[in-house]
C-alpha cells in the first residue's frame, strides 16, 4: 500500500509585549518611553507557511511500514530570546529576527521481525538558519567585526547563514519492543530505546556548541487490565550533556570582572543514570 500527499499551511503567533520595560520592579517612566521609541517592547506577530510532502508505504506483506516526508518552513518574525538591558538590569527579551527557513526530513520506519518483536526506527534532519538577525552581542561574542578600538563595525552583529540555537540538525531514535501473553491476560513486556541528539548552539552567534547527546534507556514488566508492573533503567549510559544551555545575561561595561564585558549561561543537566520500579493500578471501569 502506498500513499502520497502534499500540504501548504500558514501559522501565526500573535504579537505581545516585554512587559519587563512596564514592570514597576524594574522599570519608570521614562524608561518605559525610551524602551517604546526604540521600538524594544512589541514583540512583533509571527508567520510561517509550511510546506511538506512525503509517502507513506507498507512492505514485505505489512510487515514493514516506512513513513518519509521533507518539508519547508519560511518564517517572517521569529521570536528569539535576546540577553538586554532592562533600564540598567540584566535580562532576557523577545526580539524578532526578519526572516529565518528551515529545511527539513523525516523518517519513520515499523518492522515486525516476530510474532512478539517489534523494531522501529526514526530519523530527524532540521536545518535550520537566519536568513535575517541582527543580535547586538555577536560581534563582542566571537570577537569577529570590531574594529581596533574595539568598537562593533556596522552590519558585524548580523547573523545570516547561522545557524538557529537550540535545535540539533540530526537527531535518531530506534528501538525494540517485546510483547508475550503468558496466560490469564498477563503480558509480560520489554523496550529498549537509544536516542541520539546532534550537536547544538546556544545562542544565534553560534559561538558555543552544546555536544551531541546520548540515551539508552530500556524496562521489563508485567501488565493486565488492572494493573501494571514495570523496572526500569534510565540514561544507561550515564550521559551528562546538558539538554539546554541559554544565555541569560550580557552587558556591555558591567563592573564585574574588573569592567569587562560579561556573558553567562544557564545549563539544563541531564539526570544521570536511574534505577526504578513502578506498580500502576487502574480503578474502576
Amino acid at each position: 500500500t502506498t500513499m502520497l500527499y502534499a500540504l501548504a499551511a500558514k501559522g501565526t503567533k500573535p504579537a505581545y509585549f516585554n512587559n519587563l520595560f512596564f514592570r514597576a520592579a524594574t522599570a519608570d517612566a521614562a524608561c518605559s518611553a525610551q524602551a517604546k521609541e526604540d521600538d524594544q517592547t512589541i514583540v512583533n506577530e509571527e508567520e510561517a507557511w509550511t510546506y511538506e510532502a512525503g509517502t507513506k508505504k507498507t512492505w514485505l506483506e505489512d510487515r514493514l511500514t516506512t513513513n518519509l516526508s521533507v518539508y519547508f518552513i519560511d518564517w517572517d518574525e521569529q521570536g528569539v530570546f535576546q540577553s538586554a538591558s532592562v533600564c540598567g538590569a540584566p535580562a532576557t527579551i523577545t526580539r524578532n529576527a526578519g526572516k529565518s527557513e528551515v529545511f527539513g526530513l523525516e523518517l519513520e520506519t515499523s518492522f515486525v521481525l516476530t510474532d512478539n518483536l517489534t523494531g522501529t526506527f526514526g530519523y530527524g534532519l532540521a536545518d535550520g538558519k537566519y536568513l535575517e538577525y541582527d543580535d547586538p552581542f555577536i560581534a563582542d561574542t566571537t570577537g569577529i567585526g570590531n574594529d581596533a578600538n574595539g568598537n562593533v563595525i556596522n552590519g558585524s552583529n548580523n547573523a545570516r547563514g547561522n545557524r538557529i540555537q537550540s535545535s540539533p540538525k540530526h537527531n535518531f531514535v530506534t528501538s525494540l519492543n517485546y510483547v508475550r501473553n503468558v496466560g490469564r491476560a498477563t503480558d509480560l513486556f520489554a523496550r529498549t530505546e537509544f536516542i541520539y541528539e546532534g550537536r547544538r548552539f546556544t545562542a544565534a552567534d553560534n559561538f558555543i556548541t552544546i555536544p551531541s547527546r546520548k540515551l539508552w534507556n530500556a524496562r521489563v514488566g508485567a501488565e493486565q487490565s488492572a494493573w501494571k508492573f514495570t523496572t526500569y533503567v534510565r540514561n544507561i549510559l550515564d550521559e551528562r550533556t546538558p539538554s539546554s544551555v541559554f544565555s541569560f545575561q550580557a552587558l556591555q561595561g558591567l563592573d564585574w570582572p574588573n569592567g569587562n564585558d560579561v556573558q553567562l549561561y544557564s545549563a539544563a543537566v541531564t539526570p544521570g543514570r536511574a534505577y526504578g520500579v513502578e506498580l500502576l493500578y487502574r480503578f474502576g471501569d
